[in-house]
């Protein structure tokens, strides 16, 4: 079974989510007007979330996030921690340091707001089912990229493709003139196509594979491919708890014991005679039932040695509670002949 990495400070909490619900979501959306979104109901039962906007509004947007980011000392250090722990996860080199700092954000706010850029449209939209969301896409006057992903019980795939946008027209609903494609004809500019997919996640055998699909229209087309199966050995399932079944931890050694050296003698058994059918020798000692009983045999032996301590201990308190005891009716001779004389 193959299971992604979880980064859990990258998880965030219900405080944190409603801290960037109030600073940056509702923040960047009212800067656009209702008649800017849209909402599709596609067949498969999917909902569709378009927003149109130029692309000098969605950069003077993005300029605003970064503006209240850099300030925002609890979200920059969350995502410092992320790539620090992205580091220890996947890089090769253990001093190394992946930081956000605010300067760095400066450099970024300080480069878009000084980019010199033909306004065009732009249009975003997010397709969700049953709260999940499966694809992200994104249109220009000149390109369409999109994200999707889908997955079920056993099987996860992620297409990613980049390609020309064939629909373009010289002047977009909105009235603002779209971009002229440079160079090349649509037809003749480059798609890529990029395939994830693991099947099998929750069996014993996981295949992963992965394709990259690059070409151009009558000009160029290749493929590069890659596939991985991976076998984890037999496939176990476990019986729930049922009349029969016994937990160990709500009975004391005593209980316990009986039923250890049981299973002890049964494990013994079957090693003997699997011993015998390879031909070991019947008067060599079987090694599996001395482990099983070494312990028992040390703890006789040490039961033995405690009790030969005591027993010397014994022996030595009596010699010399004797020596006092001689001590002690020699002294009383020694004085009732002294009073009498």
């Amino acid at each position: 079974k193959i299971e992604i990495n979880e980064f859990p400070k990258l998880n965030f909490t219900d405080e944190e989510i409603t801290h960037i619900k109030e600073q940056y979501v509702l923040p960047a959306f009212d800067r656009f007007a209702d008649e800017k979104f849209t909402k599709a109901n596609n067949s498969d039962g999917s909902t569709t979330y378009i927003l149109s906007a130029t692309n000098i509004e969605l950069r003077d947007t993005l300029v605003q996030i970064l503006e209240t980011f850099k300030n925002d000392t609890m979200l920059l250090n969350k995502f410092n921690s992320y790539l620090q722990e992205l580091v220890q996860a996947y890089g090769t080199n253990e001093s190394e340091q992946l930081e956000i700092k605010v300067e760095d954000i400066d450099e970024m706010i300080t480069n878009l707001n000084e980019e010199n850029i033909k306004e065009t449209m732009v249009q975003i939209s997010i397709t969700q089912k049953s709260g999940i969301t499966n694809k992200v896409s994104i249109t220009t006057a000149d390109l369409v990229f999109n994200i999707e992903k889908q997955q079920t019980e056993s099987n996860l795939s992620y297409n990613v493709t980049i390609k020309g946008n064939e629909e373009t027209s010289a002047t977009n609903e909105t009235g603002v003139e779209a971009d002229s494609l440079v160079g090349p004809e649509v037809s003749e500019q480059p798609a890529i196509s990029l395939n994830l997919n693991f099947s099998g996640l929750n069996t014993n055998s996981t295949t992963e594979s992965a394709s990259l699909d690059i070409s151009v229209e009558n000009k160029y087309e290749t493929t590069y491919s890659y596939t991985n199966t991976l076998t984890f050995g037999n496939a176990i399932t476990f019986e729930t708890f049922g009349e029969d079944t016994a937990i160990l931890n709500n009975y004391n050694g005593e209980q316990i014991t009986p039923f250890i050296m049981q299973i002890s003698q049964i494990i013994a058994q079957n090693n003997t005679n699997k011993m015998n059918q390879i031909g070991f020798p019947a008067e060599y000692v079987n090694p599996l039932a001395i482990w099983i009983a070494h312990q028992n045999l040390l703890r006789n032996v040490n039961i033995m040695k405690s009790a030969e301590q005591s027993g010397e201990m014994y022996d030595e308190k009596a010699k010399e509670e004797q020596v006092m005891a001689n001590e002690l009716i020699a002294n009383t001779d020694y004085y009732i002949n002294e009073t009498i004389n």
